[in-house]
């Protein structure tokens, strides 16, 4: 910073003649203008940091999830008997990932793409279908899942045809693998969604639960979930939830972590995320 200073009083003004008066209103004007020109310069530098640790983060997972499933499929392909099938299925799923990771590499040798179209966030999305979204975060994070013991359930309602593409992949996958994180072996993270009719004048209102079985969140940090840096887990980065409020905000919607209602067979409340945006009609 104090390099950075240097380069800024040199370039602000021309150094005073020899003999020539100070003036305390110019150096006080000078001082201000180089402040201001410092705290654009930091205000730059901390918004690329958060950029560049949101694509590391989406660039992280997406890897995991290839890997695992990449390392499944060579599991069925040389078991005897293997199940064909199943390891398609998980190639599959690593191709999808490899295609988003595609995208974000992308964005960053092309970054004016996002000022075509491709909105805010183009560096770590871009709009489909909500069901095609689900499917594919499910489909990448699936060997995941069934690594932890964890079921996986999509619950799709009705008015969904009605939505536009949006750009909720990482919203839902990152949804999805902190739900499964949160959940112990043999539990159920179910995907709820649906835009249901509303009376005439009223907007549609997308909506997307994602539930788990885990302990669900803590009330003492209600207030922190979807600040950058804050988790609580183990080796966590404090990006995927922060990144996923941005998206929906963006979009004009709210997110909510809560703790979700106990089922009647007395299983553990655990979290629900709650996502709410309000969409128009096609």
């Amino acid at each position: 910073m104090a390099t950075l200073f240097r380069r800024f009083e040199s370039s602000a003004a021309p150094p005073l003649e020899s003999g020539q008066p100070r003036r305390e209103i110019g150096d006080e004007n000078r001082r201000a203008v180089l402040l201001t020109r410092a705290a654009v310069a930091e205000s730059t530098a901390e918004a690329t940091g958060a950029t560049f640790r949101a694509f590391v983060h989406e660039l992280s997972n997406l890897i995991e999830g290839s890997t695992r499933a990449v390392a499944r499929a060579k599991r069925n392909l040389s078991a005897e008997g293997g199940d064909e099938f199943g390891a398609l299925a998980d190639l599959n799923a690593a191709g999808t990932a490899l295609d988003h990771m595609g995208d974000l590499v992308r964005s960053v040798v092309d970054p004016l793409g996002r000022s075509r179209g491709r909105g805010r966030f183009g560096a770590v999305d871009r709009a489909m279908p909500l069901s095609q979204c689900i499917a594919q975060a499910v489909d990448v994070l699936r060997a995941t899942a069934e690594e932890r013991n964890v079921r996986i359930s999509v619950r799709p309602g009705e008015g969904l045809d009605m939505a536009p593409p949006l750009p909720l992949y990482t919203v839902v996958s990152n949804a999805v693998k902190n739900a499964i994180e949160a959940s112990g072996a043999g539990s159920r993270v179910e995907i709820i969604v649906d835009a249901p009719a509303e009376p005439e004048g009223r907007c549609r209102v997308l909506r997307l639960d994602i539930l788990d079985e885990g302990p669900g969140p803590d009330p003492a940090h209600a207030g922190s979930y979807f600040k950058r840096g804050f988790t609580t887990k183990p080796g966590g980065s404090g990006i995927g939830l922060a990144l996923s409020r941005e998206i929906v905000t963006e979009l004009g919607g709210t997110i909510e972590l809560a703790t979700r209602r106990a089922g009647s067979d007395g299983a553990s409340p655990g979290g629900a995320l709650r996502i709410r945006i309000p969409i128009r009609s096609k």
